[in-house]
C-alpha cells in the first residue's frame, strides 16, 4: 500500500476501494461504551474466573487477550481467511507451524521467480535475489525439494519454463518440481529428459480443467524410465 486512495471519481469525490475501506475502518468495535473507533488495548495479564469450574474466554495474556483477538480477526478479514494468528516473535510463529508436522513428514519449499529473480509479497515485489542462489541456501538449510514457479507464466497456459527449471535443479543440487504455464502433454515430454538433472515432478492444474491435458497420459509419460 502506498497510502493513496484509489477508485472511481463520482462528482469530484474520490471513492475508496473495498480493500482500502477495510484497512481504514476494519471490524466494528463493540466492546466498550465510549464510542471509540479503535479497539482498546488491554494491558491485563490475568483475567477473573467466575467460578472454579468455569473456564473464561481469556485466562492469561500469553494465551491471548481481547486486543490480540481483534487483531487476528482483522488480519483474517483483510486476507480473506478463516482465521488469523498473531505471535510475539518470529520464532513463536515458526514453532507453531512446525508443530503441525509429525516426525518423518516432508516439507517442500516454494520459490517463485520472474526472469530468474525471486518474487515476494504476493509476487508484487522483487526480492533482489537470484532463484538459484536462494535454492543453494535452502539446500544448506537441509531442504530436499523445491517447487519452482515461473510467475510470468503461471496461469497463462503458455508452456512451462523448462530451461529455467532445469538450470535451478542443476546448479542447486536440489530436487525440483516444475510449476507455472503447463499447457499440454508436450510440456511433460519437454521436462522428462531433465529428470536425471533433478526435475522430479510437475504441478498441473488449469490445463486439466480446460481439457488441454489428459492427466492419465501425463502420469504415464512421467512414470516411464528415462
Amino acid at each position: 500500500m502506498n497510502g493513496t486512495r484509489q477508485g472511481n471519481h463520482t462528482e469530484g469525490v474520490r471513492t475508496m476501494t473495498r480493500f482500502n475501506t477495510q484497512l481504514v475502518h476494519g471490524l466494528p468495535v463493540n466492546d466498550n461504551n465510549t464510542g471509540a473507533v479503535n479497539p482498546p488495548i488491554y494491558n491485563s495479564s490475568t483475567y477473573a474466573f467466575e467460578s472454579v469450574e468455569a473456564m473464561p474466554r481469556w485466562d492469561y495474556a500469553r494465551s491471548g487477550n481481547p486486543t490480540r483477538e481483534f487483531l487476528e480477526k482483522q488480519i483474517a478479514q483483510l486476507e480473506h481467511g478463516t482465521r488469523g494468528f498473531a505471535f510475539g516473535s518470529g520464532l513463536a510463529a515458526i514453532h507453531a507451524v512446525l508443530s503441525i508436522f509429525q516426525p518423518g513428514d516432508r516439507i517442500v519449499v516454494g520459490i517463485d521467480a520472474k526472469d530468474g529473480i525471486v518474487a515476494v509479497d504476493g509476487w508484487g515485489v522483487s526480492g533482489d535475489v537470484e532463484a538459484t542462489a536462494l535454492a543453494k541456501e535452502m539446500k544448506k538449510a537441509g531442504v530436499k525439494t523445491i517447487i519452482y514457479t515461473d510467475i510470468s507464466r503461471d496461469g497463462t497456459l503458455s508452456g512451462v519454463n523448462v530451461e529455467a527449471t532445469a538450470k535451478l535443479a542443476r546448479e542447486s543440487g536440489v530436487a525440483v518440481v516444475a510449476s507455472g504455464g503447463v499447457k499440454s502433454i508436450a510440456d511433460i515430454e519437454a521436462l522428462k529428459p531433465y529428470e536425471k538433472a533433478g526435475i522430479e515432478g510437475v504441478i498441473v492444474g488449469k490445463s486439466i480443467y480446460m481439457g488441454m491435458l489428459d492427466l492419465a497420459e501425463a502420469i504415464e509419460i512421467a512414470a516411464k524410465e528415462g
